[in-house]
């Protein structure tokens, strides 16, 4: 497989689905016939994800811990049994990214499972209690690190946004606040109103 540049633009196949999902396919040979696939999904405005940064860092993490029909546990192991990885992140307010990795013959079992992620995640309160914790407990050891704060201190500085801006940067100590004010009702709210089935 040539992996220049001029080569992968030939050999990628690009379409839009009637639902206007773009996509962007490039067949090559991989050992043991390996699978990765990426979707972004991209949601809200400036305006209407005000105050709402917080809850969608969460979103994600929350998707992939359960759906109507699995729990997380069960959810994990169907991945584990088609020999496919699935993460959700996000790098900024208003975009997810699930990326998963599986082997050819098991992607269209493990497409379902990730159907299932986006079309019925379940967002238990018990996850989201982990979650905050975690979150938290990671916030709090940053507390003592000199070169965390000075990082964070820098980026206040340089960042032209203000409190309530999807793109404000929070103090460690604000984000330990916004965190433990996470409520699974405002979780659920934001999926409905921008990523659930309507959307």
């Amino acid at each position: 497989f040539d992996p220049s540049p001029e080569n992968i633009e030939k050999r990628t196949t690009r379409f839009t689905l009637n639902e206007g999902l773009k996509v962007s396919f490039l067949p090559k040979k991989t050992r043991g016939e390996a699978v990765q696939l990426k979707l972004t999904l991209r949601y809200g405005s400036e305006e209407s994800l005000k105050n709402l940064a917080t809850l969608t860092e969460f979103l994600p993490a929350m998707m992939t811990r359960g759906t109507a029909e699995l729990s997380r546990q069960q959810l994990q192991d169907l991945l584990d049994k088609n020999f496919a990885q699935l993460t959700a992140t996000s790098q900024q307010p208003g975009e997810i990214t699930f990326s998963l990795q599986t082997k050819r013959p098991q992607l269209p079992a493990a497409m379902k499972l990730l159907h299932q992620v986006l079309r019925t995640p379940s967002l238990p309160d018990d996850e989201l209690e982990l979650l905050k914790n975690e979150t938290i407990s990671s916030i709090e050891q940053q507390l003592t690190e000199p070169t965390v704060l000075a990082q964070n201190a820098a980026q206040r500085a340089v960042s032209p946004y203000g409190k309530g801006h999807p793109l404000y940067k929070a103090t460690l100590s604000e984000e330990i606040d916004l965190a433990k004010a996470v409520s699974l009702t405002d979780l659920k709210s934001l999926y409905q109103n921008f990523i659930g089935a309507s959307h």
